[in-house]
């Protein structure tokens, strides 16, 4: 492994590490509030009659999937960046020659990093989806690199990681203040 890889990997680790106990809390907060919601979602549904009773649970089940996306892909994050260390990576030639040196690994993410920087400077949309410089930031990492057997953090969309976050972190108030409402409305059934 090169030592520019070497550094990334601490990089993404410390990152991470330092994610990991605020992703707890997101994910025990909208757990909660999302909780509230649908325990108040079902009492509504078994007290009132009618097709419209059933919508807020249908709204739980919807607020449900960012909540249970993020989760797992915090889970699956924090379980690659725990594996690195515990295995050493080499490349195996087609001559049956194993290379365990980088310099062409450190020219190619000297090549990666140039190629980024353009990117970045000169202002366009490069990448796809909807923070189009994460998934320009991932595939230069991951061509750099060598793909996700030397980083194994990087195999999941980190735009899809993103979009889940902000979408949990609007979760949050959203359940909250539709639990109110919810404890009213059950309250005047």
């Amino acid at each position: 492994m090169t030592s520019h890889a070497d550094l990334v990997h601490r990089v993404a680790a410390a990152i991470i590490g330092f994610a990991r106990r605020p992703s707890k809390w997101l994910l025990s907060a909208a757990g909660i509030a999302l909780g509230v919601f649908t325990a108040l979602a079902l009492i509504i549904v078994v007290n009132a009659d009618g097709w419209a009773s059933w919508i807020p649970l249908i709204l739980a089940a919807a607020m449900a999937v960012p909540v249970i996306t993020l989760a797992v892909r915090r889970q699956r994050l924090l379980a690659a960046v725990d594996s690195l260390g515990r295995h050493q990576i080499v490349r195996v030639e087609t001559e049956g020659t194993i290379v365990t040196t980088g310099a062409a690994g450190e020219e190619q993410m000297a090549d990666n990093l140039g190629v980024f920087a353009a990117r970045f400077t000169d202002g366009g949309r490069k990448g796809r989806g909807l923070f189009p410089n994460v998934s320009v930031v991932q595939s230069m990492l991951l061509r750099s690199l060598g793909g996700t057997v030397n980083a194994p953090y990087l195999r999941d969309d980190l735009s899809v990681t993103f979009a889940v976050t902000l979408a949990t972190l609007l979760i949050i108030p959203i359940a909250a203040a539709g639990s109110v409402i919810l404890a009213v409305i059950a309250l005047v059934i």
